[in-house]
C-alpha cells in the first residue's frame, strides 16, 4: 500500500536538510563503570581545596578535573583537565590552570583518573533503521538463533503472538549451513502468516510461500533490473530475494510503520549512539520525503541532541524523478 505523505516540504527544504547538520551536541557518556563524582567547587574527596575566583561573567559553565583529556592536537598530548562555556572548550591545561575558570556556579566534575575523548563521528550508519529494530521488526539472532531449528523455534513465538493473517517481519544474521532460509524452511511454522525476514546486511531477504501468494510472485514474474528473486529447479520462486529492487516487490505490501515511530526511534537513538561515544552521525539511508520531514521535524522540535546529516536514498536515475515527483507533491 502507497502510504501518502502528510507535512508539506518545499524542493528547496528537501535539498538543503536532506545535507544539512541538525544542530546540537553532547558528552560521551560511558557505560559499565561508576560514574565520575560531581563535586561543588570546594569539596572533592580527591582534589585539593578549590576556591571559585573566576568572575560570574567569565566562569565556565562545566569543569572536568584530574583526569586523561585526550586532545588529539597536533602533539597527540593529554591534558588532566578541561572547561567547557556555552557549549565549547573553554580552557585545557592540568588541573590546577583550569580550576582558575570555576566559578560559584561552575559545576565541577572530578574524573577520578577516568578518560575523556573528543566525540565519535559515524559516518555511516542507518540511524532511524536500528530504531526499526528495536520496534518494527522481530530479532532472529544469535546466540538465541543460529540453526534452522532455532530460526523455526523463534518465528513460532512471533507468530503466536501475532493475529491470523497479519504480517510477521523480522531480521536475522545467519543462518548455519544454509545462509539464507528459503520459503520452505519458513512454512511449517507460518502457514497462515505472511513472514518477510531481512538478512541484517540489508541486501537479502526471505518470505514465505502465503507472502509469496498475498504479492503475486510466482514463476512468471520476471527480475527487476538491479534486483533477483531466487528460484527453484522449476522457475518457482524460492523465497529468497537479491537486492532491494527484488525486495520491494515484496516490501511494498508490507504496511509501513507510521512516522511517530520514526520520530521515537530518532530520539531513542541518539540515546544509544552518546553511550557509546558518538557524538555526530550520518544517516546514509533515508527513504521517504517524509522521514526526511520527520528529521527536520525533531531538529525544529529542539530534540536533536547529536549532530547529524542524513542522505536521501538514490540507487537509480529513476528514484531521483520519484523523488522529485514527491516533493513536489508533498501535502
Amino acid at each position: 500500500m502507497k502510504k501518502q505523505p502528510s507535512r508539506h516540504i518545499t524542493r528547496r527544504q528537501f535539498l538543503v536538510g536532506a545535507g544539512a547538520a541538525l544542530a546540537g551536541a553532547t558528552l560521551a557518556c560511558g557505560r559499565e563503570q561508576p560514574a565520575a563524582t560531581i563535586v561543588s567547587p570546594t569539596d572533592s574527596p580527591t582534589l585539593p581545596p578549590i576556591v571559585p575566583t573566576a568572575p560570574t561573567g567569565q566562569a565556565a559553565d562545566t569543569v572536568l578535573l584530574n583526569g586523561k583529556i585526550i586532545t588529539v592536537d597536533a602533539g597527540d598530548s593529554i591534558a588532566q583537565a578541561v572547561a567547557l562555556k556555552d557549549g565549547l572548550i573553554q580552557a585545557v591545561g592540568n588541573s590546577e590552570q583550569v580550576s582558575a575558570t570555576i566559578g560559584e556556579s561552575t559545576q565541577v566534575i572530578d574524573l577520578e583518573g577516568r578518560a575523556v575523548t573528543p566525540g565519535l563521528i559515524d559516518a555511516h550508519n542507518h540511524f532511524q533503521v536500528m530504531g526499526l529494530m528495536h520496534s518494527y521488526y522481530t530479532p532472529f539472532l544469535p546466540p538465541e538463533v543460529v540453526t534452522v531449528q532455532d530460526l523455526q523455534a523463534k518465528l513460532a513465538e512471533a507468530v503466536g503472538q501475532t493475529a491470523e493473517g497479519e504480517w510477521v517481519i523480522g531480521y536475522f544474521m545467519f543462518i548455519q549451513g544454509i545462509g539464507l532460509p528459503t520459503r520452505h524452511d519458513l512454512d511449517s511454522v507460518s502457514p497462515n502468516h505472511p513472514v518477510f525476514i531481512l538478512q541484517q546486511g540489508g541486501h537479502y531477504g526471505s518470505a514465505n510461500s502465503l507472502a509469496l501468494q498475498m504479492t503475486g510472485i510466482d514463476a512468471n514474474t520476471p527480475d527487476p533490473p538491479g534486483g533477483m528473486i531466487g528460484r527453484e529447479a522449476d522457475g518457482e520462486p524460492d523465497g529468497i530475494f537479491y537486492n532491494h529492487r527484488a525486495m520491494d516487490l515484496v516490501r511494498r505490501h508490507i504496511p509501513r510503520y507510521t512516522q511517530e515511530t520514526v520520530h521515537e526511534n530518532i530520539i531513542s537513538m541518539q540515546t544509544l549512539f552518546a553511550a557509546c561515544g558518538v557524538t555526530s552521525f550520518q544517516d546514509n539511508n533515508v527513504r521517504g520525503t517524509d522521514t526526511v520531514a520527520t528529521y527536520l521535524d525533531v531538529g525544529r522540535q529542539g530534540g536533536m541532541y547529536l549532530r547529524g546529516a542524513v542522505y536521501y536514498t538514490l540507487e537509480w536515475p529513476g528514484d531521483l524523478d520519484r523523488a522529485l515527483y514527491e516533493i513536489e507533491h508533498y501535502k
